[in-house]
């Protein structure tokens, strides 16, 4: 930037030394030329067109140089490309975060005393469900598993902790478990109307077998509602389920009741 300064200012200085011999000249010679003026204007007007071309290719930038500086960019990209498929990605401490970061999530929205879902939360993971399914044309299943207290029982969390035990060795592993009032809440994606039905009897069979010493055998009724079959909202779901769990209950309970849509 310095060097073209300079050059302008040096070509400028030329013009003017060459304006200045000019009118000396002509002035000398003004009693056989009466124009002076307009040749000076004239010589002017031709010198001033040739500086601006001088000062134009000067801030032009040379074909050459810009070809070179293309150049060295693509190298310096080619190589930083380089860099990175050179590089070794370690895959296990990959998994691990993964792992860690997925404990986490599940630290925060887990219920401690039953390692289950908090109901909070498990409405808005069925509510992204629901998305999910109407998007791809998916089907899913919920049971609402409600726990008929016994005369005498110590803690309501041991019963729904043993249950979740007892239900997450009957369920897949994307099979979900929440809490739901004093009960449990079961979202069971993928899976029909039937296939909800069938996982709803296992965990019933299963629980009929548990028999804790602090309160005896226990009694549960299990609801059933199925997406898209009874509704395509969270509310009409619930609402579904817990309808087949009052009519279990006058059946006696241990029953998992469903009803048509």
């Amino acid at each position: 930037m310095k060097k073209k300064s300079l050059v302008i200012f040096l070509i400028n200085i030329i013009f003017i030394l060459i304006l200045i011999f000019f009118n000396t000249f002509i002035t000398k010679v003004s009693s056989l030329l009466s124009i002076s003026n307009l040749i000076i204007f004239c010589i002017g007007v031709i010198l001033s067109f040739i500086v601006s071309k001088i000062i134009g290719y000067v801030k032009t930038p040379h074909p050459m140089k810009e070809k070179d500086t293309s150049q060295t960019l693509r190298e310096k990209l080619l190589s930083f490309i380089d860099e990175i498929e050179q590089m070794s990605i370690d895959t296990n401490t990959l998994q691990s975060a993964y792992i860690n970061s997925i404990k986490l999530f599940q630290s925060i929205i887990t219920d401690k005393d039953t390692n289950t879902i908090i109901e909070r939360h498990f409405r808005s993971i069925v509510d992204s469900e629901i998305r999910r399914a109407s998007r791809y044309g998916l089907k899913f299943g919920i049971l609402i598993l409600k726990i008929h207290k016994p005369e005498k029982y110590i803690d309501i969390k041991n019963i729904v902790k043993n249950i979740t035990t007892i239900s997450r060795k009957i369920l897949r592993i994307v099979d979900i478990i929440g809490r739901y009032q004093d009960g449990l809440i079961y979202l069971l994606p993928q899976t029909d109307l039937n296939g909800t039905i069938r996982a709803g009897e296992r965990i019933l069979e299963e629980i009929k077998k548990l028999n804790l010493k602090e309160f005896g055998k226990l009694k549960v009724s299990i609801g059933v509602s199925a997406f898209p079959y009874h509704g395509k909202n969270y509310e009409i779901l619930i609402k579904t389920a817990e309808k087949n769990i009052r009519q279990a209950e006058l059946l006696g309970g241990d029953q998992v009741i469903f009803s048509p849509g």
